[in-house]
């Protein structure tokens, strides 16, 4: 990049495509600095694994995402074929858009981590993506896909970066809380 392009850049001179590939470059770095690193990742994947239960509270359309996620054109091997949460109860009875509590094994929390982490273009061509996933164009996931992987990946590392291994379960089991608008520690 010469002077010339960075005149064109603070003046904000840029085509279409340039601003675009700029905010996906961005957004890419954004998100790299936020999940942490692979070695992070996979601690949290060892830790995921040794839980009993743990509860997602989400809208619907969030679980569906992660749903899909697990059955999306990029898993070769170790796909979700049927909803493996042991139950999806609504929070409150009286509403049908209210959000889902769904419990799921810590070895499926650790799947749907492995998924989320790697869903991202950038994460699979910067790093060895894991046996059974596919980086092929067919199985591009689309922006809004990687954000959501993202959103929801963070939301769940919170969560599992506050259980302490190896002691005895004090209170219930560890939720995730998946609602921005919800003031608290999810």
């Amino acid at each position: 990049m010469g002077l010339g392009d960075t005149i064109r850049i603070m003046r904000g001179l840029l085509t279409e495509e340039e601003a675009r590939e700029r905010d996906i470059a961005a957004r890419a770095r954004r998100i790299a600095a936020e999940v942490g690193s692979e070695e992070m990742h996979r601690a949290r994947v060892r830790k995921c694994s040794g839980l009993s239960i743990v509860i997602l509270q989400c809208h619907l359309d969030t679980w569906q995402f992660a749903l899909r996620a697990m059955s999306g054109p990029w898993l070769l091997q170790g796909r979700w074929t049927e909803d493996p949460s042991s139950s999806i109860t609504r929070t409150t009875n009286n509403e049908d858009d209210s959000p889902v509590r769904v419990r799921l094994s810590g070895a499926r929390l650790s799947e749907l981590m492995s998924v989320l982490w790697y869903l991202p273009t950038h994460r699979r061509s910067g790093h060895r993506a894991p046996v059974g996933m596919e980086a092929a164009w067919k199985s591009l996931p689309t922006p809004v896909e990687e954000d959501k992987a993202a959103r929801l990946y963070l939301a769940i590392a919170a969560v599992i970066d506050r259980v302490e291994v190896n002691t005895p379960r004090q209170t219930d089991y560890p939720v995730v809380i998946i609602d921005d608008a919800i003031a608290g520690d999810s």
